[in-house]
């Protein structure tokens, strides 16, 4: 019987042993699928920041060019109304007649840069009280403002915006 009680002990003792490796094989396959998920995280992570930061740069880069853009805009926009007005003032004095009330109220003053373009040509003729009038609706005005700035009756301002609109 001993023989038999040794050998129950090492079937036993094997068994225990086979139920340590599974369950050591078990921890090992969670603490490897568990590393693989924080080594994936970290990656995935490292991914996003990656991400954030281009986007960042591009955000920047965008606002520095539209801030560019605006600027030229603005400069563009500047000589043009200085040119507007030059013309107005030569065509007035040419007429003999006063510059219109008109022609003033819109203007925004010139940058320094927008002074040092070349002199527009002298063919260009001078712009229309309904120029201005399209002048002035384009920049969000209404009728009845239009018709205050231009001392032009608020009907005929109302006409002429509802005739442009028509021939567009």
């Amino acid at each position: 019987m001993p023989l038999l009680i040794v050998q129950i002990l090492v079937l036993l003792a094997q068994a225990a042993l086979l139920g340590m490796i599974a369950h050591y094989y078990r921890s090992l396959s969670r603490a490897r699928r568990s590393l693989d998920e924080n080594t994936v995280r970290r990656q995935v992570a490292r991914e996003v920041e990656s991400l954030q930061s281009a986007v960042g740069a591009l955000l920047k880069e965008m606002r520095r060019s539209a801030q560019e853009a605006s600027r030229e805009l603005d400069e563009k926009i500047a000589a043009a109304e200085q040119a507007l007005r030059s013309l107005e003032r030569r065509a007035c004095q040419e007429k003999g007649a006063e510059l219109p009330q008109a022609a003033e109220s819109f203007a925004r003053p010139v940058p320094a840069s927008a002074e040092k373009e070349p002199p527009v040509q002298e063919t260009l003729a001078p712009p229309s009280k309904y120029d201005i009038i399209y002048i002035l609706a384009g920049q969000g005005l209404d009728a009845a403002e239009i018709a205050r700035r231009t001392q032009i009756a608020r009907g005929e301002v109302e006409l002429v915006l509802g005739l442009r609109g028509k021939n567009r």
